[in-house]
């Protein structure tokens, strides 16, 4: 989590700032897509290792359905695909983000969730527009003009982009519960759980590196 947290204030430094930081913006703009991209990845892995022994028996089953399918999770690299896969085992498996203030009732505590939509298909699309700004293009399947003007007029709206994204995984993220289910040996992975562990993850203020965490577990 301090990782993520890091990432994204110093991308948002960079995207925020008044003069280019490598004075180039297409290069402020690469390397604020290729932090978002790794931060789709930390969301894709945390989410994977909450419910590790479930994601695990997912992917030998699916090997045993497909041999081409290597089945093996600790070679699981593609952030797309780990979400694709967690939404099949668990309806909590990303992060719910959560508003600041909170209502008690005698050993009570009740958390609200925040007005967003969070959705796997958002992070893989998020996931995907980086992938565009931080790999080469091929320019052979098109002419070179056209390629040209075409890279140009994505540049040219990277920086919103970029500013709407990262305002996504700040609401996100900041102050948000992540959930694990239960899980046997012998379970079968695509069966419905109930949550028995709860993270309450505050990252606090920007200008330290701390993150608060509370770990509730059901008896």
């Amino acid at each position: 989590m301090l990782e993520f947290k890091l990432r994204l204030i110093h991308c948002e430094r960079v995207a925020s700032a008044a003069q280019s930081t490598t004075g180039l913006a297409a290069l402020d703009s690469e390397f604020c897509f290729l932090q978002m991209r790794r931060l789709v990845e930390l969301v894709a892995f945390s989410s994977a290792l909450r419910d590790e022994e479930r994601y695990i028996a997912l992917r030998q089953l699916q090997q045993q359905s497909n041999p081409k399918d290597h089945g093996d999770h600790s070679r699981d690299w593609e952030a797309s695909e780990i979400l694709r896969r967690m939404v099949q085992i668990s309806p909590h498996c990303l992060p719910i983000p959560l508003k600041n203030e909170t209502k008690q009732a005698g050993a009570v505590i009740q958390f609200d969730r925040k007005n967003i939509s969070v959705t796997h298909g958002r992070l893989i699309e998020i996931y995907q527009i980086c992938s565009g700004f931080i790999h080469a293009k091929n320019p052979f399947s098109q002419d070179y003009r056209t390629h040209v003007d075409m890279e140009r007029k994505k540049y040219e709206g990277a920086k919103k982009e970029i500013l709407k994204c990262l305002t996504f995984f700040r609401k996100l993220m900041w102050y948000h519960a992540a959930v694990g289910l239960s899980w046997a040996a012998g379970d079968n992975p695509m069966t419905a759980a109930d949550p028995n562990v709860v993270w309450l993850v505050d990252f606090g203020a920007d200008a330290d590196q701390l993150i608060n965490i509370v770990v509730a577990e059901a008896q």
